[in-house]
């Protein structure tokens, strides 16, 4: 199979990278793994209580894991955390398709005007991804973030660790920085 020589190699590889980054945000997006929640008990000994995402939360109490909608779903910073994860994805959509038109369309005539939307929309898609996760990580490990459904009397003090999907999340932001960059290098051979 020959490769089009009339297709941008560069472009091809930021589509690619940022289709990755796109798939790994929409897997943190909607898994129940921002973070994990325990409790220190008095005794000393840790007990894990539960996992969140935005989305769902689950407890586990008593060898049983129960999920649900979180606690503080009506708060506003995750209101602004879910926003912003939304708003980024939508961004990188964007980015995919104007990515793809520069890369693959023929016309000299609107050939910058795609690279630099593609660019803008790349950037911000990845910036509206990491304001989200800082906006979520600033919360949970502030103590904003307590599970329903646990008594948390029973435990000296609890512990927020961020978890994967949160890394993830921020994974795919970089993902669209680096697609963007690409994007900049990537030039259109000449018809």
């Amino acid at each position: 199979m020959a490769i089009d020589r009339k297709i941008s190699l560069i472009g091809l590889a930021a589509i690619v990278v940022l289709i990755l980054g796109g798939i790994l945000h929409i897997v943190a997006l909607a898994s129940p793994y921002w973070h994990t929640t325990s409790a220190l008990l008095f005794n000393g000994k840790m007990l894990r209580v539960g996992n969140s995402g935005l989305w769902v939360e689950c407890i586990a109490t008593t060898g049983v894991t129960t999920c649900g909608s979180p606690v503080i779903a009506d708060e506003a910073w995750m209101g602004a955390v879910r926003a912003m994860a939304i708003l980024g994805m939508l961004t990188g959509s964007g980015a995919l398709v104007t990515l793809g038109l520069y890369t693959f369309l023929r016309l000299e005539t609107w050939s910058r005007i795609l690279k630099l939307s593609a660019i803008g929309a790349c950037i911000g898609a990845g910036v509206l991804i990491l304001i989200g996760a800082i906006i979520y990580g600033a919360s949970a490990r502030d103590g904003k973030y307590s599970p329903g459904g646990f008594n948390t009397g029973s435990s000296s003090r609890m512990v927020y660790t961020l978890s994967w999907s949160f890394g993830l999340s921020i994974t795919g932001a970089i993902l669209c920085f680096v697609s963007g960059i690409l994007t900049g290098f990537a030039t259109k051979p000449k018809l």
